[in-house]
């Protein structure tokens, strides 16, 4: 929804006007709310400081308990919300910070980002929100003065057109929507066996997750003796593993954490429920580390024995796996039209290479078949419910070119008889009216060609078709190994004393489990590097980049050689800013830190630096300085150089909150 409007110049206009801002392209009126009816009750448009006293965007943080239902059938998006929320700077990627609702700087406008296919945009609305009898009529926190969760979703509502727009759908959407990446969705009878310890590896990689117990249209929020509600989309918050005390000694229990986004007492009843009788298995402490509540907040605890039984899918939101070393990435926009390029699926044979074709190359990976993502997402369809348009049935196809395929070929396109005579190698487990489908495969090495498609022919379209090609050892979402090419050596033959110190130096630090976390490097950073950091700590979101920067395994926590690997490269970048500190204030300037980036052989463009100076507040410390190095050395191997120049064009929009 291109706007012709920034905060900037809203606030300009509000001191000519003298009064707060009213949004003219989502104004406060019915039909902004629905497009099929009018509304039942009279509802009234108010401001935050007309609803309540002191109202804030944010009350302690953005929390997953920020997320209460309303009068709007969004589950599938509220359940992406609360996932989104445990996870702050993400969260502040879509909810900038800094956004007063009254006082001073006040204007009436507040800004949020969204990802729509491809790219993050910018949507301003006003802060007048639906009420009925002086209370929010839809989304809204359990701190009645905090409004960042309802500003949310009426922002999300102008995106597609209106907040009526936003009934039905798949928590995978929201989760693309708000987190960028890709979504997989997982049926639980189909998933293997170890499908926990993927659970497990997802939360530890602090991916959004949710689930949900399929129903017929008939049994949509079918609310079950179990306290389980059918159709309805929950937030997975929390996957762990326990070691209960029995009589019979420790057994280890797989845990899922889940919330309910109407924020209520409707909550699971059965084992390790709020209250059950599992718990005294588990001591205070372990207790306290899990978080263990028992409110009646929605949320609550289940074995993963019953979540596997009574829950049918799974939905989980990754970052895209660009962002981790090892993937080449690749994406088209194309379109399906009538009678040129909507042929439909193999059902179709006569038409169906008429579809989009697009070509990838898969290499070996360590002397074994590489993986290879393929995500393929209709365009703009919710923003045109209002219409009678509803998605298409999509999927697609994977052909391996044979040794014969130039027989075939014309202009780059594989011609109607090289479909009929060859079978395809892979496909999309199924054609499906989703916005997006998202399947993961390992195939041979060789040349491919991708045929998305809709289900029957000659039905229109616009898609994006997003593919990523592994290219060095990893998975999906856990990435080949992040950590610079030096650290994967083995020590040398003369080094046995100083690895022996070295070892020593490291079991100082690491805890029982013989790994270093964040808050130990936190621990371990901090008086290090005490003259530097000038009486500061670093922060552990610095620690947590430094960490995915080196580690192999992507367990969130350091090995001995891994840490080895750290401190070499944490020696190296800490000399060059105090070289560059020339006044020796433990702060660079914009100056001090472009030369430093230069002499680092990072090639960042002068708005790509100024961009980061403003976010690192004017002046880089030693934490932000490390913050920065660790996502901008992974970086330059996953961002494209512009065209024709040997510089990379850096936006902190697009790396800086898409590291945790």
């Amino acid at each position: 929804m291109p706007q012709e409007f920034t905060i900037e110049a809203i606030q300009k206009h509000v001191q000519k006007a003298g009064r707060p801002w009213e949004d003219p392209d989502f104004p406060a009126v019915d039909a902004s709310i629905f497009y099929s009816k009018a509304s039942s009750r009279s509802l009234e448009w108010k401001r935050p400081k007309d609803i309540t006293q002191n109202p804030q965007m944010f009350v302690g943080g953005g929390t997953r308990m920020d997320i209460e239902q309303g009068a709007l059938g969004n589950n599938w998006l509220l359940a992406a919300i609360a996932g989104l929320a445990q996870h702050s700077s993400r969260l502040h990627r879509v909810v900038p910070e800094g956004q007063p609702l009254d006082g001073p700087g006040y204007c009436g406008a507040v800004k949020f980002n969204f990802w729509q296919a491809g790219r993050w945009v910018e949507v301003i609305v006003d802060d007048r929100l639906p009420t009925y009898n002086g209370r929010l009529v839809f989304l809204h926190s359990s701190e009645a003065n905090e409004y960042w969760s309802a500003l949310l979703e009426k922002a999300y509502a102008k995106l597609m057109g209106s907040y009526e727009a936003l009934k039905g759908g798949q928590t995978s959407e929201a989760m693309v929507d708000l987190n960028g990446g890709i979504a997989e969705v997982f049926e639980l009878d189909k998933a293997p066996d170890d499908f926990f310890e993927y659970l497990l590896q997802a939360s530890k990689r602090q991916c959004l997750m949710g689930c949900s117990i399929s129903a017929a249209p008939h049994q949509v929020e079918a609310k079950l003796e179990s306290g389980l509600v059918k159709g309805h989309a929950y937030t997975i918050t929390g996957v762990n593993r326990v070691s209960a005390r029995t009589r019979r000694g420790s057994v280890e229990v797989d845990l899922v954490r889940i919330r309910n986004p109407w924020g209520n007492e409707r909550e699971w009843t059965g084992a390790w429920s709020d209250r059950s009788q599992e718990w005294v298995l588990l001591s205070d402490t372990e207790k306290h580390e899990l978080g263990v509540t028992y409110d009646d907040d929605g949320e609550f605890w289940m074995s993963y024995e019953d979540f596997a039984r009574h829950f049918t899918r799974v939905e989980i939101g990754r970052l895209v796996p660009h962002t981790e070393l090892g993937w080449e990435a690749h994406a088209w926009h194309g379109s399906w039209r009538k009678s040129i390029s909507a042929g439909g699926c193999r059902n179709f044979p006569d038409t169906f290479y008429l579809n989009p074709q697009y070509r990838v190359t898969l290499n070996a990976v360590d002397d074994r078949e590489p993986s290879l993502v393929v995500s393929l997402l209709q365009k703009n369809r919710r923003q045109q419910k209002h219409a009678g348009v509803e998605n298409l049935t999509i999927g697609f196809a994977i052909y391996k070119l044979a040794d014969d395929f130039e027989q075939y070929e014309d202009n780059g396109r594989m011609s109607k008889d090289y479909f009929l005579y060859h079978k395809s190698a892979a496909r999309s487990h199924a054609f499906i009216n989703a916005r997006e489908i998202t399947t993961r495969f390992r195939l041979s090495p060789g040349e491919y060609v991708i045929v998305p498609s809709t289900f029957d022919k000659d039905e229109e379209g616009e898609f994006l078709l997003r593919v990523y090609v592994e290219s060095r050892s990893g998975a999906v979402g856990e990435g080949a190994s992040s950590a610079p090419a030096e650290s994967k050596s083995s020590p040398a033959a003369g080094d046995t004393e100083v690895d022996q110190k070295f070892q020593a130096f490291f079991d100082k630090l690491a805890g029982q489990d013989r790994e270093i976390d964040p808050k130990e490097l936190v621990e371990m950073l901090t008086p290090a590097f005490k003259k530097e950091l000038d009486g500061r700590e670093v922060d552990i979101h610095a620690c947590r980049a430094l960490i995915r920067y080196v580690e192999r395994d992507h367990t969130g926590k350091l090995n001995v050689q891994e840490f080895k690997s750290l401190w070499t490269i944490l020696r190296s970048w800490v000399g060059d800013f105090k070289k560059h500190d020339g006044d020796r204030s433990s702060q660079l300037s914009i100056y001090e830190f472009r030369d430093l980036l230069e002499s680092s052989g990072i090639p960042a463009s002068q708005p790509s630096i100024e961009r980061i100076m403003t976010w690192a507040g004017g002046t880089m410390g030693l934490s932000n300085y490390l913050y920065c190095m660790a996502c901008l050395h992974r970086a330059k191997e996953t961002f494209t150089p512009d065209a024709g120049s040997n510089r990379m064009s850096l936006s902190v929009e697009e790396w800086l909150f898409r590291q945790f």
